[in-house]
């Protein structure tokens, strides 16, 4: 698609699908481009254009993976399995080869207690991890540490990953909210670690 010279009457330009994605697609997708790109992924429940729903308030976003960023290890500094209300999913996309993976969930308690999961995905598809699908406890809605902490996930062997983070509601029928963010990779690790926001209690706010 031409974005300068094809237009897209709600909510600007978009680079098309052919076919197009059937509803309900849930899956990933590869950004090939003749010269640098950047991408932003949005992802959201408010109407655009005819997906969404008119009730729907629940926005979240992270920048996209590049090639370069792709790596053999991802860090998802929180999981959550129904804790308060709160759970996490995360997305894992094999970049360009097919990839075998282990996810380790470590849980917050003392003494903290480990999960893992492996899974082979293939080139450039993505996987679904949740927590509760390698043992996490639930935490039914209720707060605990034993339903949170932080997770890894390391390539056993083939290719490197991207990954992305998605917090949300637990039974939620139209959600109000959700959380997203791209993974950290060791390329995003340091002895010093900057933020540009923090806020307590600023405006309502809390970092």
């Amino acid at each position: 698609a031409n974005c300068e010279t094809s237009g897209v009457a709600t909510n600007g330009c978009r680079i098309g699908l052919s076919p197009d994605l059937p509803a309900g697609f849930n899956g990933s997708i590869v950004v090939s481009s003749e010269a640098p790109a950047v991408s932003f992924v949005s992802l959201k429940n408010n109407p655009s254009g005819s997906v969404g729903t008119t009730s729907g308030t629940a926005r979240g976003s992270h920048e996209g993976v590049s090639g370069d960023s792709v790596a053999d290890e991802l860090f998802f500094p929180s999981f959550k399995n129904n804790f308060n209300g709160q759970s996490a999913i995360f997305y894992v996309q094999a970049a360009g080869s097919d990839s075998t993976v282990r996810m380790t969930y470590t849980t917050q308690e003392s003494p903290a207690k480990t999960y893992t999961q492996d899974k082979t995905i293939l080139a450039n598809r993505a996987y679904a991890f949740i927590p509760a699908t390698a043992g996490v406890p639930s935490c039914n809605g209720s707060t605990g540490n034993n339903c949170r902490g932080g997770a890894k996930l390391e390539v056993l062997s083939g290719g490197s990953v991207a990954g992305t983070a998605v917090e949300y509601e637990v039974g939620a029928s139209v959600a109000e909210f959700v959380m997203a963010s791209a993974a950290v990779t060791p390329a995003n690790t340091d002895t010093k670690v900057l933020v540009p926001s923090a806020k307590d209690n600023w405006n309502g706010q809390t970092t």
